[in-house]
C-alpha cells in the first residue's frame, strides 16, 4: 500500500493539490484516503477525519470540544518582562 515515485515531478505533482476521498457507506469513512504526507505513514490524517465529521459520518467526543484552541490576546502592549536571578 506504500506509494513510490520514481521522479521528482512525480513526487512534485502529488503534493501540489491535497485531496480527500470518502467511501460513499458511512460506516466505512475509515477507508477514506488523503494525499497528505501524514496519511502515507499512518493511513489516518485530520482531512479524513475532518470531512468525516463535517459530512456526520462520525461524531467527535464531547471531550474534544472542551479543548480551547486558541486566545486572543489582551488589549494593549505586552506587560514587561521581569528581571530575573535578583539577588535579595
Amino acid at each position: 500500500r506504500k506509494i513510490r515515485w520514481y521522479t521528482f515531478d512525480q513526487y512534485k505533482k502529488a503534493f501540489t493539490v491535497w485531496s480527500v476521498t470518502l467511501p460513499v457507506d458511512k460506516l466505512k469513512w475509515l477507508d477514506g484516503v488523503c494525499n497528505y504526507p501524514a496519511f502515507f505513514e499512518k493511513f489516518m490524517c485530520k482531512h479524513v477525519v475532518g470531512m468525516a465529521i463535517r459530512l456526520n459520518h462520525c461524531k467527535p467526543p464531547p471531550a474534544a470540544k472542551n479543548v480551547k484552541i486558541g486566545e486572543k490576546r489582551r488589549r494593549g502592549s505586552p506587560p514587561k518582562a521581569k528581571k530575573a536571578l535578583l539577588i535579595q
